[in-house]
This record gives C-alpha cells, sequence and structure tokens, in this order.
C-alpha cells in the first residue's frame, strides 16, 4: 500500500483556503491483488479543514489507474497512477494517464470519449422539426413535426435498421 497526502486549495485575494468536501476515489477496472479480486467499487475520503487527508491505497498494476472525483467546488475528475513506495507521496505530483491507455497524458481520450457519447446520444434522441406542409425529410424515430400552416403533428414511428 502507499500513503498519498491530499491538499487541495482555492484562491482567495492575497492566497488560498481549504478546498471544503471529499474525494471519491475508485479503481478504473477490477484487478487482482494476491488471490483476491478487487472490484472497481468507490471510497470516499472526507478533507479536514485544512482542505487536506491521507489515503493509503493499493499501488496500481500495468492495467489499471486511480480514478478520483474531486467533490469540493470547481474539483476534478483524474486517472493516476500510484507507484509501490514505502514513503507518503502527494497527490498533486502523481502522473495522469489516460484512463484508456495508462499512458502519461492530461486525459484527452477521456474527455474524447465522454463528449463522443454524449453526441452519440444526442443524435439518437428525437427531434422536434417544423415546417410548411406534409413533412418532406427522412426523420429518426421518435421524430415530432409540426406544419405551421395547419399546426397538425406529424411522428415518425419507424424502426430504425
Amino acid at each position: 500500500m502507499t500513503m498519498v497526502h491530499i491538499r487541495l486549495r482555492a484562491p482567495t485575494n492575497g492566497g488560498t483556503r481549504a478546498g471544503v468536501g471529499m474525494v471519491v476515489f475508485q479503481p478504473s477496472a477490477r484487478h487482482t491483488d494476491d488471490a483476491s479480486v478487487v472490484l472497481p467499487d468507490t471510497f470516499t475520503v472526507v478533507l479536514d479543514e485544512e482542505g487536506e487527508a491521507t489515503v493509503d491505497i493499493q499501488p496500481t498494476g500495468p492495467d489499471w489507474c486511480w480514478k478520483t472525483d474531486e467533490q469540493v467546488p470547481y474539483g476534478s475528475i483524474r486517472w493516476f497512477t500510484v507507484p509501490d513506495t514505502a514513503g507518503t507521496l502527494e497527490y498533486a505530483e502523481l502522473t495522469d494517464v489516460d484512463p484508456r491507455t495508462f499512458k502519461p497524458g492530461r486525459n484527452l481520450a477521456a474527455w474524447q470519449a465522454v463528449t463522443g457519447d454524449i453526441k452519440t446520444m444526442i443524435d439518437s434522441m428525437p427531434r422536434f422539426l417544423t415546417g410548411h406542409g406534409f413533412p418532406t425529410i427522412d426523420g429518426k424515430p421518435g421524430d415530432i413535426y409540426l406544419d405551421l400552416d395547419t399546426m397538425d403533428l406529424y411522428t415518425n414511428n419507424q424502426e430504425r435498421n
């Protein structure tokens, strides 16, 4: 296990103040620890009045990393590796990695994955369309069309292949 010291601060006029909240830790994937399977479940560490905490966590392996959700105002989500060491490491100095490749980086692939998922979700949602006269466009399942001349509503109930 490796000790990691967390210190979250927020800017103020002339300095900083303690970050108030907690940090949620989660392994990025299930993995083994000796003879056990470690599930990608979460645990929470509450920051003290100085915005600090020390956590004892498992060093990462070649096929997983840690994910944290800093539940403080303006907190971030990070994916990072933790080496196996006897000393205490600073959270701010841990190496951020791409959670898909585990290579050092500022999570560009993770951001692209999230935005890609959102785009896919939005593209699959039904639309509300308007026009004059009977609809002449091929819509997606669930689309609703309003004829602005007659105020008739049309829906596209076709199945998508």
